[in-house]
């Protein structure tokens, strides 16, 4: 369910791009509200290989798209997603973590 991959699991895959067919749902809110950050997100949520996913939209014209809207869940249905990982160092004293990070990007809906 989460949009990182620990860098030993993103070493193991062939590739660091993917297109998928699943069936999506956009959820579209303030994830931290509770702690006076009112910014809204995009998140992507769906399922593939039997796995539950949920993760950041990426793709600006999406994200304008749904923040036009009110907050809510949006049934998109199936379509193509196009699942990318970054890398991403976060530095903190005597220590490097490094972490891939998922961007979602929908395809044809």
């Amino acid at each position: 369910m989460n949009d990182k991959v620990p860098a030993a699991g993103a070493n193991t895959l062939d590739s660091s791009l993917c297109l998928i067919e699943t069936k999506l749902e956009v959820c579209v809110f303030n994830p931290r509200a509770a702690f006076g950050d009112f910014r809204r997100r995009v998140q992507g949520r769906f399922r593939y290989n039997g796995a539950d996913y949920r993760m950041w939209v990426t793709d600006p014209d999406q994200e304008q798209k749904y923040f036009a809207g009110p907050n809510g869940n949006y049934q998109i249905g199936t379509c193509y997603l196009t699942v990318s990982l970054s890398l991403a160092a976060i530095r903190l004293p005597l220590q490097t973590h490094r972490r891939h990070h998922k961007a979602l990007r929908s395809e044809g809906h």
